[in-house]
């Protein structure tokens, strides 16, 4: 029977060369591929000249059963048990990413991997050889032109599908005023007395702003987000429009802090998704609800680049979040009250208005 070959000589196999670029062959291998692969990054033992020491290294998996290893120039492909021995790979070590995960976490640390473990090299034992060349390079930067291919490949996926039907799971929130809740039926009817004694007092003005935004506090997985709204009252309505009409217009535009951090910091990917949510359906019952006294006549939700998107040159409108926003906006807009149509203007804005 043949022997099983230790783990550096398979890896060997290939050219040879020593490039140490497991993380970005990996990487650049599932970045394209469907759901049924998957990026690993983990830990394997060293053998030969490297015998004594653990180190990072990563690899691709398809259905939980093979692994394809791409890396110093190899093309090795095997069943995930034989590896896994060869390597004394613990699962527990390990981190796994879908393809789309891996993408994301490309775009925001702009680098190959690894990006949630350390994979620095553990000595087992003493005299340890330094011929390493084969062990990975840890965060490689992302070339320039990898970004934009890897944000193309991102923006080609995250498309209506990723939004499904815009049904994601809200948070828990709370509408605050001075620090206590208040019911949001109560805060509308103040809005409304506030607008119409101004208006009253200065009867030459055709625009009004609301001093005091209006606030809601969402329990999130993470933390706490304070969901931030700012009306602003128009001119009274000409007597040439009907007496069924609101007395006042209004538009709005909706922004978020996230406790703890700068001002409209963005939230990581999995919370992104209910984050939204939420923001929709706050936006939703205040609409429905303020249409009882005002006219309501546009809302603006912005969207705000991610570091990586400003890097480029990414224009707001063109933004992979303004994408998703306004393709989530969308699958919503049925449950306002009347017809609504949105679209993303060239500052990245999300812009719903009625009657269209």
């Amino acid at each position: 029977m043949e022997r099983l070959k230790t783990f550096n000589e398979f890896l060997n196999e290939g050219n040879g060369n020593g490039k140490g670029d497991c993380y970005v062959a990996a990487a650049k291998l599932v970045q394209s591929a469907d759901d049924d692969f998957v990026l690993v990054h983990g830990m394997v033992d060293g053998q030969g000249a490297l015998k004594g020491l653990r180190y990072g290294h990563a690899w691709v998996e398809y259905k939980g059963k093979k692994v394809l290893d791409h890396s110093n120039g190899n093309k090795i492909e095997m069943p995930k048990d034989v590896y896994y021995s060869i390597g004394n790979i613990k699962e527990e070590d390990n981190k796994y990413y879908k393809p789309m995960e891996s993408i994301k976490w490309m775009l925001k640390t702009k680098n190959w991997g690894p990006w949630e473990m350390s994979g620095d090299t553990v000595t087992l034992q003493e005299s340890i050889p330094d011929q390493m060349d084969e062990i990975g390079k840890k965060r490689e930067p992302i070339s320039r032109t990898d970004l934009k291919k890897i944000s193309k490949e991102f923006d080609e996926s995250y498309s209506i599908n990723e939004v499904g039907e815009g049904t994601s799971k809200p948070f828990e929130y709370k509408m605050q005023k001075g620090g206590r809740e208040i019911k949001m039926e109560t805060n509308i009817e103040e809005l409304f007395s506030y607008a119409d004694a101004m208006f009253s007092i200065r009867s030459n003005r055709t625009r009004l702003n609301n001093n005091a935004p209006l606030f809601w506090k969402v329990s999130g997985d993470k933390g706490y987000y304070t969901i931030i709204m700012n009306p602003t009252f128009k001119r009274p309505i000409s007597s040439k429009e009907s007496d069924n009409e609101p007395k006042y217009h209004m538009q709005y535009d909706i922004t978020f802090d996230a406790a703890g951090g700068e001002s409209e910091r963005l939230t990581n990917f999995n919370e992104q998704y209910r984050l939204l949510a939420t923001i929709i359906k706050i936006m939703i019952e205040f609409n429905n609800e303020a249409s009882k006294y005002f006219k309501v006549d546009e809302i603006l939700i912005s969207p705000k680049l991610e570091n990586y998107e400003t890097d480029l040159g990414i224009t707001p409108e063109n933004s992979k979040r303004g994408k998703f926003y306004l393709a989530y906006v969308k699958k919503n807009l049925k449950r306002l009250e009347g017809k609504w149509s949105a679209r993303i203007d060239s500052d990245g804005h999300i812009i719903l208005k009625p009657g269209t």
